[in-house]
């Protein structure tokens, strides 16, 4: 517990891990000349209200980036009706860059509707995982803060969470609006997402450039199968409209491809309406009949689809004996397959050397945190 007594009117800079504030913030009304507040691993004994939290930040007049993570869900569910209730007057943050936040719906939607940030240029979210999303406040928030409507986006899979990153097409790295939700199994994630994109809608319509991707070499053996059929898939996709070019990773494209075969070609072709071009990255033996059932529907339906197949080179060395399909022999195996699909293929293979990627955790959070404690460190290297 950091002491009441505690006062320091010329901080400018404070970061506090598993420390409890005393009731009432009392610290952050003499705290005056703050740029940076982080209060991260907010145990149950410390937690404050957002009404407490606004109250003294409307005191913090110079406040540019502020970060507030709770260790575990708070409030319980049997609490959180109480911050349902929002001011008549949102409290303005004039100098707020930066602004992050870990915990509950309920804290978040009772936070975004206190304030009002007109400098806001990065907004940074993790939820704990809860069975139904609605996000009606911070939908609201988003569309009244300025640059928070761009044309690219990123819906990333991998062991921990599933996570939305929305930037400019110039200065895309991690986006300027991000929202991860902590779950681990694969249905849920697919549930998750689905809501989230339903809740966010009117802004992810103005993405135009999406790409699905997740931070696995291959499939966990226990997402395999959890997820099936068109409808899955639909609900993710449908809230974006207005993507002209969609980029599938490995290992999501064969799955994906699965996943938009449908028995109801029209169903198919109304989904992502202004698609122009499908780029996806699949296993050389898969090539062959990646998304073949859906780009057919999209020709039958008057909505030509451009499809490029990455053949995946694997980071290891093969222990085959089969020798790898080259370009043309790839291209003229799906040609042979597909005749439909002539003249609208492109098949690529990446650098026989490719680059190790690294894991979305360490892009979105170890290298952030390294680049704002010393702006010397180059992470990109």
């Amino acid at each position: 517990m950091l002491p009441r007594t505690f006062l320091a009117p010329n901080l400018r800079h404070l970061t506090l891990h598993s420390i409890s504030l005393p009731t009432g913030l009392p610290i952050l009304t003499s705290a005056v000349s703050l740029v940076t507040l982080k209060l991260t691993d907010i145990q149950a004994p410390g937690y404050f209200t957002p009404e407490q939290l606004v109250t003294q930040l409307q005191h913090i007049p110079h406040l540019q980036e502020l970060y507030i993570g709770f260790s575990i869900p708070l409030p319980p569910p049997s609490s959180e009706g109480e911050l349902l209730c929002a001011p008549k007057k949102p409290t303005t943050l004039p100098a707020l860059k930066w602004l992050a936040f870990r915990g509950v719906i309920a804290y978040l939607e009772s936070l975004v509707a206190r304030i009002r940030t007109p400098l806001l240029e990065r907004f940074n979210v993790t939820l704990f995982y809860e069975l139904t999303f609605t996000l009606p406040r911070l939908f609201k928030f988003i569309s009244e803060t300025e640059g928070f409507r761009h044309p690219v986006a990123k819906v990333i899979f991998n062991r921990e969470a599933v996570a939305f990153v929305i930037g400019p097409r110039d200065q895309f790295i991690d986006g300027t609006f991000s929202l991860h939700i902590s779950c681990k199994p694969f249905d849920w994630q697919i549930d998750s997402a689905t809501q989230v994109c339903s809740a966010l809608a009117p802004v992810l319509s103005a993405v135009e450039e999406l790409t699905l991707e997740c931070d696995e070499e291959s499939l966990p053996e226990d997402w395999r199968n959890e997820v099936d059929g068109i409808d899955a898939w639909h609900g993710i996709l449908w809230p974006f409209g207005g993507v002209k070019k969609l980029d599938i990773g490995h290992p999501l494209a064969l799955e994906l491809s699965r996943g938009l075969e449908s028995d109801n070609p029209g169903l198919t072709a109304v989904l992502l309406p202004e698609l122009q071009e499908l780029q996806a990255l699949v296993e050389a033996q898969q090539a062959a009949n990646a998304f073949a059932t859906f780009t057919d529907a999209r020709r039958v339906a008057g909505r030509p689809i451009h499809l490029s197949v990455l053949r995946r080179v694997p980071s290891f060395p093969s222990t085959s004996d089969e020798h790898p399909l080259t370009t043309d022999e790839l291209s003229s195996s799906i040609q042979a397959e597909h005749p439909s699909v002539h003249g609208d293929l492109t098949v690529s293979v990446p650098p026989s050397a490719p680059v190790q990627r690294r894991s979305w955790f360490r892009r979105v959070v170890v290298d952030r945190a390294r680049r704002r404690s010393d702006p010397r460190i180059n992470t990109d290297s």
